[in-house]
């Protein structure tokens, strides 16, 4: 993977081993909730607070491909974000390097992603 633009921040989020197949993180990155999921592998990450009420996404249900909100049921699909039973509404997804035993999330400036 390319090194990241000068504006993009890469900042760690957790040693690999923390993060568990299927399990979700919540982490404060640049002043941002972030979550972390690794699912088949594969590392996610995304805004951790549902745009509905703002619940803790690390306490929802991973299933169907995605996340589902602890609180209303809203789910989003992963990686990309997208609410599926409500149009319009999506998480911020973050670009993610797993790199010498921990993962590390790209965060660009606000406003500009």
């Amino acid at each position: 993977m390319s090194a990241p633009s000068p504006a993009v921040q890469r900042l760690r989020a957790c040693r690999s081993d923390e993060l568990l197949e299927g399990h979700v993180l919540s982490r404060v990155l640049g002043g941002r909730p972030v979550a972390l999921l690794r699912r088949a592998s594969i590392v996610c990450a995304f805004g951790a607070l549902c745009p509905h009420q703002q619940a803790d996404l690390a306490e929802g249900l991973v299933l169907d491909g995605g996340i589902t909100c602890p609180d209303h049921l809203w789910h989003f699909e992963l990686p990309g974000g997208r609410c599926t039973n409500v149009p319009g509404a999506a998480l911020p997804v973050y670009p993610v390097v797993e790199q010498d035993g921990a993962i590390y999330v790209e965060l660009a400036p606000r406003g500009s992603r």
